[in-house]
């Protein structure tokens, strides 16, 4: 099973969308320690689910290494990023995961300019798809969802409905 590193708004688009109990069935899913008490921090969505998924073992929870060697141009304009994003593209760069979900626009600028491989919420519902976890009915209804719920513009969402299966390939599971 591949392991993804995932930002907190990614986890919880996906969360508000019904959707993140599949991608931790599809994917081993880690979470930076910021984006873990962002996502689980009292009041905001899905709190209380994802204190309930870390203790059923969901997902795993790490520490970033501050040790992580980041060249000073990555350094630079990583620093223009909120905390979980950083620590999310650092964990990565330490070698956490196979790729980056991530839904914050700068985050993503980030991982296009420095050749991170990442997908955005909408596509994890195209790749739960692809890989039969979820229906065509769901993924519409899902996908809809997504749009509604994230701020994604028509060509990000026009992407993820085409996006050729040779660009999706690094993102498959398994």
């Amino acid at each position: 099973m591949k392991r993804i590193v995932i930002d907190a708004s990614s986890a919880i688009l996906l969360f508000k969308a019904g959707l993140f109990d599949d991608l931790t069935g599809t994917y081993q899913v880690v979470l930076a320690q910021s984006v873990y008490e962002e996502v689980s921090r009292p009041g905001y969505p899905g709190a209380k689910s994802f204190g309930r998924y870390y203790i059923d073992r969901r997902f795993e929870v790490c520490r970033v290494k501050r040790s992580t060697k980041i060249s000073p141009h990555r350094t630079e304009t990583l620093s223009a990023l909120g905390d979980g994003e950083k620590d999310t593209i650092r964990l990565f760069l330490s070698g956490e995961g196979s790729f980056v979900v991530i839904d914050d626009g700068r985050g993503a600028g980030f991982c296009r300019e420095h050749r991170i491989p990442y997908i955005n919420s909408l596509l994890v519902a195209r790749i739960l798809l692809l890989t039969g976890n979820i229906s065509e009915a769901v993924f519409q209804d899902k996908f809809d969802m997504l749009i509604r719920l994230g701020r994604y513009s028509r060509k990000i969402i026009d992407y993820a409905l085409t996006c050729p299966a040779k660009e999706m390939a690094i993102f498959m599971p398994g």
